[in-house]
């Protein structure tokens, strides 16, 4: 007796795959929570979800499964476009709306897979006098429906006649309910395996990653397309400006910690929608990250132009910026528990962020599309979270601060004509904690040249705090050290003189040889100048030191020029805009 039972149920054990899968298991188990399914038990572990069901409810139950995807993610709905319906219970005709698939491969899922048919003949009417009611009911109705469309449904388009009795299908009236319940049996028709098409993989990457995950071509077994579907609505956090848009995919081989980090984040793919400070009028964004609420009220971040990204690489790092914010500030969401039990909290999402990796999807009008794994996100947060609590002490700003007008400073450095690589490039070696010297120089020899911003004080102590991340030695970080002091130097006396060349020509050096004739020549220029030319005690110091580095190991000649220049461009422009606002001022 007890075999017989234990043969009559049945154990679906769904282990971690992929992004998409990992997801839809997380999602299902969710769904579970809030919609009960009887007959049904099921057990959440961190590696694996157990459902547990006798064999006999085995269609009932997964009908049910994938009832609630189709409802909780309005997949099957209806338009604000009109249709007629033939009401069975009140015999005549009616309006309502039309009904679609989110996602559909064809027409044919919402002609085929939702809607219900009644024959003439089961009506009990004959076709002629059906025609005549429906006319008459458009005319009464003021519908805008064209004959042409309405003779499609009673006419046999080739022959030219009326379809007598069975042949005769109207458009039954039924509820959003009973649509859905259409579509999960249109889904099911084979006992055992679904063909693979995009309404199993509602995501934007198309069908080439989705298959080389799988490792299937045409079709998948029913119940890992049941996860596929839960997990094709997996919360991603986007971001689209015009044609390009930018996805984000949460993903972790442990369960548990994927269900943690998705509720805290509260992700779904609804657009973000706030009242203008000026007109109070509702704007809607193009993204489902809460950029300005996060970032501009927690962390002071009111420049615009931030929160435009034109390349994979810069929104990845505002996004890594806006979820550390998220988790810094997430004890504030919960002033209502004890103090102990909100900073336990916040520890245990640090934690947690070791074991989330994530997917960026791009997608370039139809030109591009790309998939991108991240792993490397909580040491990147972890970095941020030094840069929040390093301050400028005499404003109170923090350089996490700083990092966004650093990254708006490179993204408006070029000019409207050129293409502008530098904060794609400066984002790209940021999140591989690549050195960021070359991006700097760059981007300063372009601010100067097309008169925009600078770079800003707080870019040393960034980039102290940089190189000490990437454990640079200690070497460089002196080198730095000296640099800025020389360059600054530099910086300063061009602008007493009104004069760039100084600083155009640090560009041009090519290699040791070239930096100590440098010095000499700007030796020179102090003793043609020599009543604008202050210098300090730190300047002769620094310079002496450098000199003798550069002798000792004239292979550093490089760092010391970058830095030199880095330092002298921000300097001047500092100096000069002041001089300018001094003028302005008389």
């Amino acid at each position: 007796m007890e075999s017989k039972l234990k043969e009559q149920m049945v154990e679906k054990i769904f282990y971690p795959k992929d992004v998409f899968y990992n997801n839809g298991i997380v999602n299902l188990y969710g769904h579970l929570l809030s919609n009960k399914v009887y007959n049904l038990e099921y057990v959440f572990q961190n590696n694996n979800f157990k459902i547990i069901f006798k064999k006999e409810y085995e269609n009932e139950i997964y009908n049910e499964l994938l009832f609630i995807f189709l409802d909780i993610n309005n997949i099957v709905f209806q338009t604000r476009n009109d249709k007629i319906y033939w009401d069975s219970n009140r015999n005549t005709f009616v309006k309502d709306y039309r009904f679609d698939v989110r996602g559909k491969a064809s027409g044919n899922d919402v002609l085929h897979g939702v809607y219900s048919y009644i024959t003439a003949e089961k009506i009990g009417k004959p076709s002629q006098e059906l025609y005549e009611m429906m006319k008459k009911f458009i005319q009464k109705n003021k519908l805008k429906i064209k004959e042409e469309e309405y003779n499609k449904i009673f006419f046999n388009q080739k022959l030219g006649k009326l379809k007598l009795g069975k042949k005769l299908k109207l458009f039954e009236h039924i509820s959003r309910e009973e649509g859905i319940r259409n579509f999960c049996a249109y889904l099911t028709v084979s006992e055992k395996k679904l063909v693979l098409d995009s309404k199993i993989h509602q995501f934007e990457d198309g069908q080439k990653y989705f298959k080389d995950m799988l490792k299937q071509s045409e079709k998948i077994d029913k119940w890992d397309a049941l996860i596929y579907l839960h997990g094709s609505r997996i919360g991603r956090l986007f971001y689209s400006k015009k044609n390009i848009a930018f996805y984000v995919y949460l993903n972790s081989s442990r369960l548990d910690y994927l269900l943690e980090f998705k509720n805290e984040l509260k992700i779904n793919d609804e657009k973000i929608k706030y009242k203008d400070d000026k007109t109070e009028e509702i704007k809607t964004i193009p993204t489902n990250i809460d950029f300005r609420n996060q970032l501009y009220k927690n962390d002071g971040i009111k420049n615009p132009y931030f929160y435009i990204s034109n390349s994979e690489t810069e929104f990845e790092v505002k996004f890594f910026m806006y979820l550390f914010s998220l988790i810094f500030h997430i004890e504030d969401s919960y002033k209502k528990e004890p103090e102990e039990r909100r900073k336990k909290r916040k520890e245990k999402l640090y934690n947690t962020l070791k074991y989330i990796t994530f997917f960026t999807y791009t997608q370039e009008g139809d030109m591009k599309s790309s998939l991108n794994e991240y792993s490397k996100a909580y040491k990147l947060i972890k970095f941020f979270k030094k840069l929040k609590e390093s301050r400028i002490e005499k404003d109170r700003k923090s350089i996490f601060a700083y990092l966004s007008e650093l990254i708006t400073a490179l993204s408006l450095s070029k000019s409207n004509k050129e293409v502008n690589l530098n904060i794609k490039s400066f984002t790209d070696n940021l999140l591989n904690f690549k050195n960021l010297r070359k991006n700097y120089l760059e981007a300063s020899f372009d601010l100067l040249k097309n008169n925009k911003g600078r770079l800003g004080k707080e870019l040393s102590i960034f980039e102290n705090l940089y190189l000490k991340e990437i454990k640079k030695e200690d070497l460089e970080m002196d080198l730095h050290r000296k640099s800025k002091i020389i360059g600054e130097g530099i910086g300063n006396f061009e602008a007493q003189v009104e004069d760039k060349n100084l600083l155009f020509t640090l560009r041009n050096i090519k290699n040791h040889k070239q930096l100590i004739s440098y010095f000499k020549n700007f030796k020179f220029e102090v003793l043609k100048n020599q009543e604008k030319a202050k210098f300090n005690i730190e300047f002769i110091n620094s310079l002496a030191d450098i000199l003798d580095e550069l002798d000792k190991c004239p292979e550093n000649w490089e760092i010391v020029r970058d830095y030199i220049a880095i330092y002298a461009i921000d300097k001047y422009k500092s100096v000069s805009y002041a001089k300018e606002q001094n003028k302005g001022g008389k």
